[in-house]
C-alpha cells in the first residue's frame, strides 16, 4: 500500500509540473526495490522530458535488469526500444539475448524485436528469432516482413523476395512490402506489380503516409519499365504526402550552419596542446559523409574489403557520444543552440565515450568504417574528439545528388529537406558551404571524393583514398561484390553488384520536370559563392 501511495504522490507532481520532485519519489522507490520495472521505465522518461541524458540513460540500463531478475516478457519490447534509441546497442542486444525466447510473451513481440536485432547487425540472431516465431504461431505480416528485409540486408536476395512475395500474400495493403520489394528487385515482367499496388492504396486515406509509400513503389516499378510520365506522377504525388507529414524549418537550418562555421574553424578544430587520451596504437575511424544517396555505401564497401579496415555500417554512436558528452538530448543535424553547447564541450570525454561505443567493432583491425551521412554537421566536433581520425565526404553532381534524394524516400523526419524543389537546393547550397568550410578547416584530414571518378577510375581513386588514409593500395579494394558483409541501407541491392557508372546522368531522364531545380540549384550556388569566407 506504501508503495502505491509514493507512486501517487509522484504522479501528483507530475501533474502539477513538479517533475524534480516527481523524480526523487520514484528514486527513493528503486533505491528500497530495484525490481520495480515501471518505476525505471517512468523514471527513465522523465529524465528524458527534464534532458538530462545521462540519466536517462542510465534508468533505461536499470530498467533491463530489473526485466531480465523479474522476467516480466510483456515489458521487452519496451525497453528494448528504450535503449536503441539511446544507442545503448550492447546492451540492447545483451538484453534480447538474454529474454526467454521460448515464451509466448517474447515470440509475439518477435516482429519488432527481431527488427531491432538485424538493424544492429545481429542478423543470425534476427533470423533464428523469426523462425522459432513462425513455428509457434500464424504466419504475420510483420515478421515475414521483418524476415525480407533481414534476409535482403544479408544478402539473400532470393529468399528475400520470396519472403516479401509471402508478407503480401498474407496482407496484399501491406506498403512497406510493396515498397521494398518495387526496390529490391525489379519485376519480371515490367509493370506487373503495378496493379495491386494501385489496389493496396484503395486501403488508406489520400494523405496518409502509406499513400507516400506506395506511390513511391510506383514510381520505382515505372521508372524500371522506361515510362517516365507515370513514374514522375507518381514520384510528385508521394513527395507531397511525405513533405505535409514533417517538419523542415530551412531558416533554422541556415542558423545552424552559420554557428557550425563561427564556432568550429581551423583554429578550434585544430588545437596545438596535446591530446592525453590518443595514444599510438589507438583505434582510428574513419568517417564517410556526405549527402545521403551519393555514393558513400559503394565507398564503405570498397574500402571494408581492405585487410586493415573494418567496416561498422551506418552507425549512430558518435552523435549518442555527443548527448552523453553535453547530458541533453541534441538533434542531428545539431540546432543552432545545440551546436553552442558543443563548442564547450568535453570533446576528449566525447572521444572516449565514441571508442567505447565502437571498439568491439574493429574485430581486430586498426581502422573503423563509420558511414552515417549525417555525421558531415558534426566533422568538427569528430576532428576534436578524435585526433586520429579522417573523414570521406562524397560529393556529386548537383543534379544527380539532388535527384537521387528526390526519388529516395527516408523513414520518418530524416532528411525532410529532400520532398520539394526549394528546400532540396538550399540543404545542397548549405551542403556545399559546410563542405569546403571543413575543407579548409581541416585539409589534412577531410577529403573530397566525386562520385564520379570513384565509379569511373576505382583502383585510381581507391589509391588516393587510401594513401590519405595513410594505407597501401589493395585490388581487392574495386571488387565491391565480392564483399558480402551485410548492408542495413537502402543501397543494399544495388551494392551487391560490381563497381558501374549507371547513376552518372541519371537525372537527364527527367530532364524536363527537373528543369527548376536547376535553376534553383544554381542560385543557391550563387547565393554560397557570395557568403563572406566563401572560397573563390
Amino acid at each position: 500500500m506504501e508503495l502505491e501511495a509514493e507512486r501517487a504522490r509522484a504522479r501528483a507532481f507530475e501533474a502539477a509540473g513538479d517533475l524534480g520532485a516527481a523524480a526523487r519519489v520514484y528514486r527513493v522507490l528503486v533505491e528500497s526495490d530495484p525490481s520495480q520495472l515501471d518505476i525505471w521505465l517512468r523514471l527513465s522518461a522523465l529524465e528524458q522530458v527534464r534532458g538530462r541524458y545521462r540519466e536517462a540513460v542510465a534508468c533505461a540500463r536499470s530498467a533491463a535488469t530489473a526485466l531480465l531478475a523479474t522476467a516480466r516478457w510483456p515489458k521487452l519490447l519496451q525497453v528494448s526500444r528504450r535503449l536503441l534509441g539511446f544507442d545503448e546497442i550492447d546492451a540492447m542486444q545483451a538484453l534480447l539475448r538474454g529474454a526467454d525466447w521460448n515464451h509466448m510473451d517474447v515470440l509475439a513481440q518477435a516482429a519488432a524485436l527481431s527488427q531491432q536485432l538485424w538493424l544492429t547487425h545481429a542478423f543470425d540472431d534476427a533470423l533464428r528469432l523469426i523462425d522459432m516465431a513462425s513455428s509457434s504461431t500464424r504466419p504475420a505480416p510483420a515478421l515475414l516482413y521483418s524476415k525480407a528485409l533481414a534476409l535482403a540486408h544479408s544478402g539473400h536476395a532470393d529468399q528475400a523476395e520470396a519472403a516479401f512475395e509471402a508478407c503480401l500474400a498474407v496482407d496484399p495493403d501491406h506498403p512497406d512490402a510493396h515498397w521494398s520489394l518495387a526496390h529490391h528487385r525489379r519485376s519480371p515482367a515490367p509493370l506487373a506489380r503495378v496493379d495491386r499496388i494501385r489496389r493496396a492504396r484503395a486501403a488508406f486515406g489520400p494523405a496518409a503516409i502509406e499513400q507516400a509509400y506506395l506511390c513511391n513503389a510506383l514510381f520505382k516499378e515505372f521508372d524500371d519499365a522506361g515510362d517516365t510520365g507515370a513514374a514522375w506522377e507518381a514520384l510528385v504525388e508521394g513527395n507531397a504526402i511525405k513533405r505535409a507529414l514533417v517538419r523542415h524549418d530551412d531558416g533554422a537550418a541556415m542558423r545552424a550552419l552559420d554557428a557550425t562555421i563561427e564556432h568550429f574553424g581551423r583554429e578550434t578544430i585544430m588545437p596545438t596542446a596535446p591530446t592525453p587520451h590518443v595514444h599510438a596504437g589507438e583505434p582510428r575511424p574513419l568517417f564517410i559523409v556526405g549527402m545521403p544517396r551519393t555514393g558513400t555505401t559503394v565507398l564503405e564497401r570498397m574500402l571494408g574489403r581492405h585487410t586493415a579496415i573494418a567496416s561498422a555500417g551506418e552507425l549512430n554512436a558518435f552523435a549518442a557520444a555527443l548527448c552523453i558528452g553535453t547530458d541533453a538530448f541534441l538533434p542531428m543535424p545539431p540546432t543552432a543552440e545545440a551546436v553552442e553547447r558543443l563548442r564547450v564541450a568535453d570533446h576528449h570525454a566525447i572521444g572516449r565515450d565514441y571508442l567505447r561505443r565502437t571498439r568491439a567493432l574493429y574485430r581486430g583491425h586498426p581502422v573503423l568504417v563509420d558511414k552515417n551521412p549525417l555525421n558531415v554537421f558534426a566533422a568538427g566536433c569528430a576532428a576534436r574528439a578524435l585526433p586520429g581520425a579522417r573523414f570521406l565526404c562524397l560529393v556529386r553532381d548537383p543534379m544527380d545528388a539532388c535527384f537521387s534524394n528526390y526519388k529516395a524516400l527516408f523513414a520518418g523526419s530524416t532528411y525532410a529537406y529532400s520532398y520539394v524543389f526549394d528546400e532540396l537546393a538550399a540543404h545542397h547550397g548549405r551542403f556545399r558551404t559546410l563542405v569546403e568550410h571543413w575543407t579548409h578547416a581541416m585539409p589534412e584530414r577531410f577529403l573530397q571524393i566525386p562520385y564520379e571518378s570513384l565509379v569511373s577510375e576505382p583502383a585510381a581513386m581507391a589509391r588516393h583514398v587510401l594513401a590519405f588514409c595513410g594505407l597501401p593500395y589493395e585490388a581487392a579494394c574495386i571488387d565491391i561484390a565480392g564483399n558480402r558483409a551485410p548492408v542495413s541501407t537502402a543501397s543494399s541491392a544495388q551494392v551487391r553488384h560490381p563497381i558501374h557508372r549507371a547513376g552518372i546522368g541519371a537525372w537527364r531522364r527527367y530532364a524536363q520536370p527537373l528543369a527548376p531545380l536547376a535553376t534553383l540549384l544554381a542560385g543557391a550556388a550563387a547565393h554560397a559563392a557570395q557568403r563572406p569566407g566563401a572560397p573563390a
